[in-house]
């Protein structure tokens, strides 16, 4: 086992180097890819037909010993005094610490053996800084606001840019997140999208007006993304899908309303229709009765009108019959369903002098900072940046340095809300020591951080606690004002001037982050289970509608046929009993409701749902089949109760 580990850890070891051999090779390959248009004179015309390993190569290890030389002449000609500034770009120039001017681009004489050198660079190009931002809505859902901030160094300003600020980039960032949670809480979810402009120009004109005193110009504030919580961005997209879903459904249930319609509107036509032709049948069937008895009874002396009626309505008996029983419809019929660098020469030479001056009694401060004086060991002096002789022999020294810049202190504290809900505050505070009163900033505190810290403490948890957690969030202005206020009158006895106090953070416990989530989420969720509610309640309404027309419409085509078959038996009676002499309206009434029978017997027969039909039906003659009629209509007739 031993062995097989020890083999493991050779083959690692061997593919690391391996790895760190590949990527040097690649920084070399990609050195060359980047300057090749630059030495495209080097490459003969007939290049195609040159292998890569034959002049390529060559060309591009002399570029890499070409590049060496480079770094060694600008060595060189750093320790000879000459300085290149690069394009948008400025240099900071000291006398012995202390600032003299601003180099811009191009090539300086810098006499090192003077005291000149030096301090640093800045950038006059735009950068951008992204800053992301928690904070609560009005109506307590957390969300993520990405400011993006462009901003960039004035060259007339290049020297506050360089020394005013110990770090630019977290002095921008707390002034956002002021901003942004002294805003976003004022809103509800829906208006911080709207609203994302205004607080994007409110961020830009607070950055404008707090970093152009430290020489930057901000360029462009824009606020590139609100992002809430998973869960409440969840139930905002299903309340607009059912608010889609409950128009589609209005306009599905109108459509189907109008096809309800449409349909009865078809269906009362085709009934009314279906009417008149039952009309018109009956009329034929009885104005052909009529001429058959006429003919008969002129033909056959001593029968009645009477019994030609009742052989004519058992005829059309027994053919009902034969056609139920030859329907192929009618089964049975039972009838009723994401190298390093060369050390700089002229550093070195810089800190051997600076080491001999610091023995020769030479002391250099540097811009923005002072160093204390003393004079064995008692306070003696203040001294400005620049070049100061030290007589060390006669009991001078220095006790320290004191930097000048804005300085920064983010303060974390974690305190109760008036409605018991823990949360932590962070207080980001701005501050720095004052020229006039160095001696006490230095001699005065053991430790400025821990003094700044206590005071920030006390001031949050002695507001915070009065105010519920809403209010927190609404009022952090005043909470930062108090602090503010409360650290300047304590601050400014030990030589400190506080410069800005800010409230960039309330974050409640966890668990109350996630249930004021799942409030905000919930409540959401239950307009969408409103809008989906609506959707069916409008689909139900608009659907009893349809039905409703449909079967008004239904009524009035039934009523139509009703009406237009009463009117055709009623011309077919009057034109019967007018021309067959000896025949009642009733007798006619009768063999017209008989027929009727029949004809339903052929359809219930006739019909594909009904595969088993049963008729009452006994054994006798004919005329008792007549006669278990007419006793049936007898029946009817006499107990017109039983149909009510």
């Amino acid at each position: 086992m031993e062995e097989e580990e020890e083999e493991e850890e050779e083959e690692e070891e061997e593919e690391e180097e391996k790895e760190e051999e590949k990527e040097e090779e690649e920084e070399e390959d990609e050195l060359f890819i980047i300057h090749e248009e630059e030495d495209k004179h080097i490459k003969p015309a007939n290049s195609k037909k040159i292998p890569y390993l034959s002049w390529q190569s060559d060309m591009r290890n002399n570029y890499i010993d070409t590049l060496h030389l480079r770094h060694k002449l600008k060595d060189m000609g750093q320790a000879l005094g000459c300085i290149i500034v690069g394009q948008s770009n400025v240099a900071i120039k000291e006398h012995f610490g202390k600032f003299d001017d601003v180099l811009q681009p191009g090539c300086h004489c810098l006499p090192w053996c003077l005291g000149y050198q030096i301090a640093g660079g800045l950038s006059l190009r735009v950068q951008q800084l992204d800053v992301k931002c928690e904070t609560k809505t009005k109506d307590n859902v957390f969300v993520n606001v990405v400011a993006s901030v462009q901003y960039r160094a004035l060259a007339d300003k290049a020297s506050d840019a360089f020394y005013r600020l110990t770090n630019t980039k977290e002095q921008i960032q707390s002034y956002v997140f002021d901003v942004i949670r002294a805003s976003v809480p004022k809103l509800e979810l829906d208006a911080v999208f709207e609203q994302k402009n205004d607080i994007a120009r409110a961020v830009e004109d607070e950055l404008e007006k707090a970093m152009s005193a430290y020489g930057y110009e901000i360029v462009q504030t824009l606020i590139v993304d609100i992002e809430p919580d998973v869960h409440v961005k969840r139930a905002m997209n299903e309340i607009n899908a059912a608010a889609r879903l409950r128009l589609a459904a209005n306009e599905k249930a109108e459509a189907e309303k109008i096809l309800q319609i449409k349909k009865a509107e078809g269906e009362a036509e085709s009934k009314y229709l279906s009417g008149l032709g039952i009309a018109r049948q009956r009329q034929a069937i009885v104005d052909g009765l009529r001429d058959s008895v006429l003919e008969f009874s002129e033909n056959v002396p001593g029968t009645t009108a009477k019994d030609i009626m009742d052989m004519v309505l058992v005829t059309q008996y027994f053919d009902t019959m034969k056609e139920i029983g030859a329907s192929s419809k009618s089964s049975a019929v039972f009838i009723p369903h994401g190298p390093g660098a060369v050390r700089d020469v002229a550093e070195q030479i810089r800190d051997e002098l600076k080491d001999m001056g610091q023995a020769l009694g030479c002391i250099i401060v540097g811009q923005s900072n002072v160093a204390i004086k003393e004079h064995f060991g008692k306070f003696d002096d203040i001294l400005q940046p620049g070049c100061h002789c030290l007589p060390w022999c006669l009991g001078y020294q220095i006790a320290g340095g004191l930097s000048l810049r804005v300085q920064q202190l983010d303060v974390k504290c974690e305190t109760k809300t008036k409605d018991n809900v823990f949360v932590n505050v962070v207080a980001s505070v701005q501050y720095r020591a004052l020229a006039d009163k160095a001696s006490d900033a230095f001699y005065r505190l053991t430790n400025t951080k821990e003094q700044i810290q206590s005071y920030v403490f006390d001031v949050i948890r002695a507001s915070v606690p009065k105010l519920e957690l809403d209010a927190v969030f609404e009022q952090k202005n005043d909470i930062a004002r108090a602090v503010e206020d409360e650290l300047e009158k304590a601050m400014s006895a030990y030589g400190y001037e506080i410069v800005q106090t800010l409230i960039v953070d309330i974050e409640p416990d966890v668990h109350v982050k996630r249930a004021m989530n799942e409030i905000n989420a919930a409540a959401r969720l239950r307009l969408a289970a409103n809008e989906k509610a609506e959707a069916e309640k409008i689909l139900q309404i608009k659907k009893a509608e349809g039905e409703a027309e449909s079967k008004y419409l239904s009524g009035l085509g039934i009523a139509r046929q009703r009406q237009a078959i009463v009117d055709g038996l009623r011309d077919s009676v009057l034109a019967f009993s007018e021309n067959v002499p000896g025949t009642t309206a009733k007798d006619i009434m009768d063999m017209v409701l008989v027929t009727q029978y029949f004809d339903t017997m052929k359809e219930i027969g006739a019909s594909s749902k009904s595969s088993a039909v049963f008729i009452p039906h006994g054994p006798g003659a004919v005329r008792d089949v007549s006669e278990q009629i007419r006793d049936g209509l007898l029946q009817a007739n006499a107990s017109p109760n039983l149909l009510n």
